[in-house]
């Protein structure tokens, strides 16, 4: 398997593609969910408060991103091809971008200003004015051209991804020390994004020894992954240890707009989880692998503890608690317990990950219009599961969109802008 993985690239990129496509599921999933109870608590029931990681798989993308972009263009530019790269970039990011801004300014009973408007066409909506809310997920976008027109220089210098990591760190504490005098807080939102980027960026370069990884491990891992929106221990603990050791807290005051300031410091706690899915994700082989890997997935049986002892002996958990114990759970059922029936499933299911893969942009900077038209009617305001043939409606109508977009728009505007 080793062999046929190292002489089929294609394979190692649809397991990547399958990453990508459950991840934009799991924000879109994440929106629609956390809106129905945010606006209808009281018809939210034990199955519909649990929200897939909604953040956290953004903090993916980004690492996913960082990954990618090493991987495709790092030999490829140099002072003669930057244009090059910065205008395959904008083909294939713009175009269905413009278009979920016009679908955001459709479905809005807001009065836009025109300078709002055109922050929000030239990705500076986050620097310099409010995001459109109507199309929120937006605020990511103008992270990533930021990250993609960094990577010019790093790869032009020759910089190592270490010294870029300790970079970004050193501009994100700092801005934060001297805030506001020195600048906003998407100063260091951003700088502490880039950690993330560069950690893909890293994976990708320094990790190359492939190893053959089964279809039930990286479902496994992705079940592990949808579990931590309750049974993350590494955040809270990072944040209580930097608390208790420096006697300093590195958050911005309550009042600050969350777009300004939407990947934390704390957040970086993410990363050792991120960065085993990549690597588990591209097969890659790494010292200490299978510890590392019984190290994480031994966490989240910690937070299962802390929380079963806050229940007290009737063991009255919270509602919000039950599917990611289960999630938990079956990941370490899958993960330790092998056989052909788990290992069809997880291939079927990574099979379906692929083709959500291939229109997940779409799904990503889409589905939020929908979402806001949607709550402006009667459409989610049902209780318990008669919210679920509504949810898998809407999931139904985010996908026949971004595939429209994905599979017929951008294809055309690529022929056109090479023509």
């Amino acid at each position: 398997m080793i062999n046929q993985l190292e002489k089929d690239p294609k394979e190692f990129d649809k397991n990547l593609e399958a990453l990508r496509g459950f991840l934009a599921l799991f924000v879109a999933s994440s929106h629609i969910i956390g809106v129905h109870n945010r606006f209808h608590p009281e018809r939210a029931n034990s199955i519909f408060t649990f929200q897939p990681p909604g953040h956290l798989s953004v903090l993916m993308f980004f690492i996913l991103s960082g990954h990618v972009i090493e991987l495709t263009n790092r030999k490829k530019i140099s002072l003669s091809t930057i244009s090059t790269y910065l205008k395959r970039r904008i083909i294939r990011i713009y175009p269905i971008y413009f278009t979920s801004i016009v679908l955001a300014l459709l479905v809005t009973n807001e009065q836009y200003s025109w300078t709002k408007i055109i922050h929000n066409l030239t990705f500076t909506q986050v620097i310099y004015t409010d995001i459109i809310g109507e199309n929120a997920p937006t605020w990511s976008l103008c992270y990533e051209i930021l990250y993609y027109l960094l990577f010019i220089p790093i790869v032009l210098t020759k910089v190592t991804p270490f010294a870029v990591i300790a970079i970004a760190l050193g501009v994100g504490l700092v801005n934060f020390n001297f805030y506001p005098k020195l600048g906003s807080a998407v100063i260091s939102s951003s700088a502490f994004g880039f950690v993330f980027w560069v950690t893909g960026l890293l994976a990708a370069r320094y990790f190359t020894q492939r190893q053959a990884v089964a279809p039930r491990v990286l479902i496994s891992s992705l079940l592990l992954f949808l579990s931590l929106s309750k049974l993350d221990v590494l955040t809270p603990f990072f944040n209580y240890r930097f608390r208790l050791l420096f006697h300093y807290d590195v958050a911005f005051p309550t009042d600050t707009d969350w777009f300004n300031a939407a990947i934390s410091f704390y957040d970086l706690a993410f990363i050792p989880y991120g960065l085993l899915l990549i690597l588990n994700f591209t097969g890659k082989h790494f010292l200490l692998r299978k510890y590392s890997m019984l190290l994480v997935y031994t966490l989240p049986s910690y937070a299962i503890y802390i929380h079963l002892k806050r229940a007290g002996a009737n063991l009255q958990l919270d509602s919000s608690l039950i599917i990611p114990i289960a999630l938990y759970i079956s990941s370490v059922l899958i993960l330790f317990f092998r056989n052909s029936v788990t290992e069809q499933a997880a291939e079927y299911l990574l099979r379906i990950g692929t083709n959500l893969g291939g229109i997940s942009y779409g799904i990503y900077i889409t589905h939020y219009p929908i979402v806001y038209a949607l709550r402006q009617t009667s459409f989610f305001d049902v209780s318990g599961f008669a919210f679920l043939p509504r949810f898998l409606g809407f999931i139904a109508a985010v996908l026949f969109l971004s595939y429209l977009l994905e599979k017929k728009l951008q294809p055309w505007v690529k022929q056109v802008a090479i023509a």
